[in-house]
């Protein structure tokens, strides 16, 4: 994993004139990140609220599950269809309960997505993930992956002509 840490930390003005460094919610976030890439669900336990939900409307099982069983049958399909899957987080922010988190994920299709048998193609997804805390867990995402780019570089759908302005 890389990250860019420039927005690993900062600090905020607290009363009386005292600075608190904020680590702890973009830690959170990314440990569930990393968990997606890495294939450590074990981690979903610790950050992930038993009363999650997903926001993500290309996510087949967010309105069937909630918590983190739901982080694990998304984190399976993918990590399925792309064993290799790769993670660089470009980039953090936090704003009171919420941390958005801008990144890309790299990986080879040899396994099969819904609808769409390996390709044996490598994609490359930016996305933006926006994720909601109640404490120090995380109880709502939502996340804009670039799925028609995605499906693009598998080769299911064609990319644009191009017209060469």
């Amino acid at each position: 994993m890389r990250y860019n840490t420039h927005f690993a930390t900062s600090t905020r003005h607290c009363g009386r004139g005292e600075e608190a460094v904020i680590t702890d919610r973009r830690q959170t976030s990314r440990s569930a990140l990393e968990a997606f890439a890495t294939g450590n669900f074990d981690i979903y336990d610790s950050v992930i609220a038993a009363d999650f939900v997903d926001h993500d409307p290309q996510n087949p099982f967010a309105t069937a599950m909630r918590g983190p069983q739901l982080m694990r049958a998304t984190a399976t399909l993918y990590r399925t269809a792309f064993p290799d899957l790769a993670l660089t987080i470009e980039a953090q922010y936090e704003d009171g309960n919420v941390v958005i988190t801008r990144g890309t994920l790299t990986g080879t299709q040899t396994g099969e997505l819904p609808g769409l048998p390996a390709t044996g193609k490598q994609a490359t997804i930016d996305g933006v993930q926006i994720d909601r805390f109640d404490g120090d867990k995380i109880t709502e995402s939502w996340r804009y992956w670039d799925s028609l780019g995605m499906l693009q570089q598998l080769g299911a759908v064609p990319r644009p002509q191009s017209y060469g302005y």
